[in-house]
């Protein structure tokens, strides 16, 4: 699954019900169902500041969601950054 499909996916997700657990595990289902010969891993960063069912379905914006993927990529990094600074 591209990353472009896998933020779709979840905004739809998360529009449907509203619930990040939910949205993460039926990502992570959607992969194994496509036979992912990969690992799988889900990280949402939900801050609490979207009601998720009251935010109107958008037409995509490759920019934007290219921006978003990196920024969720960059903060990801930063933190593992971190932890292994951390761990030593």
């Amino acid at each position: 699954m591209k990353s472009l499909d896998a933020i779709g996916f979840v905004r739809n997700q998360l529009r449907q019900h509203g619930n990040v657990q939910r949205a993460c595990e039926a990502l992570a289902q959607a992969a194994l169902d496509r036979r992912s010969q990969d690992n799988i891993s889900i990280v949402i960063a939900d801050l609490g500041r979207t009601d998720w069912k009251s935010v109107p379905a958008q037409k995509q914006n490759f920019g934007w969601e290219v921006s978003q993927a990196f920024a969720t990529i960059v903060v990801v990094s930063v933190g593992i950054w971190v932890s292994s600074f951390l761990s030593l």
